[in-house]
């Protein structure tokens, strides 16, 4: 990477991040920046909760609780009055959680691992402007939850399984997204940019192996919960 990146605006970067992210995280090698792309990401998340109708988000509640057992309207109320602080709470906090837990393992791969001296501070300005992919896949999948009235939506290689509507197999397609992919080859190139340890093509493996990690553990979870 030249040391001489030139500094990109806050447009050229929320744009950058989808066509061109190696030049996006060349210019936060120099100057990282991360509170504004995440509160953009916030932002997003707090709209999209908005057009989710709440019977939408009781009829979950409701099948979740019966799966444990026979329950009461009153019971299901006063889960709603949980679910209704968590709606809203969830597109707040999730993201500064996701932000900082990414930054992290970063860290840990370029800089622990690797030797690079790049700060917490680039890791964090990388994932927060990553993100922003994830923030587009909610934009794209929230209209289709809406028309289909069903939470549990997404756009995964489960798609592709045809006749194939339970089991392991199922759930780990269902874990991994056409969003989540593209985050994990973005991070990817992050990580390669802002340490300066690691080739674009073993940065973008890596982080690839860590998304099949996570999927391979949320489908473990959902199949002993049997969905």
């Amino acid at each position: 990477m030249n040391a001489t990146a030139p500094t990109l605006s806050l447009p050229r970067r929320l744009v950058g991040v989808f066509v061109s992210p190696a030049q996006v995280f060349d210019s936060l090698r120099e100057r990282p920046s991360w509170i504004v792309p995440l509160l953009f990401y916030i932002g997003v998340g707090l709209v999209l909760t908005l057009l989710i109708p709440e019977s939408l988000v009781r009829e979950m509640v409701e099948t979740q609780m019966s799966q444990r057992g026979e329950v009461t309207s009153e019971q299901v109320d006063a889960a709603m009055k949980v679910a209704r602080a968590f709606r809203f709470a969830g597109p707040v906090l999730w993201p500064v959680v996701q932000a900082l837990a990414i930054s992290g393992i970063l860290f840990l791969v370029f800089n622990l691992f690797t030797g690079a001296d790049a700060r917490f501070a680039h890791y964090l300005a990388g994932t927060t402007h990553g993100l922003l992919i994830q923030a587009l896949g909610a934009v794209v999948t929230t209209p289709l939850v809406v028309a289909r009235q069903d939470l549990e939506t997404r756009l995964s290689l489960a798609l592709v399984a045809l006749g194939l509507e339970s089991g392991f197999l199922y759930n780990l397609l269902n874990a991994i997204t056409i969003f989540g992919i593209w985050t994990a080859v973005v991070l990817g190139i992050a990580g390669s940019r802002l340490s300066r340890r690691v080739a674009t093509g073993p940065a973008v493996g890596i982080l690839l192996g860590l998304y099949g990690a996570w999927a391979l553990v949320n489908a473990i979870m959902a199949s002993l919960r049997g969905s």
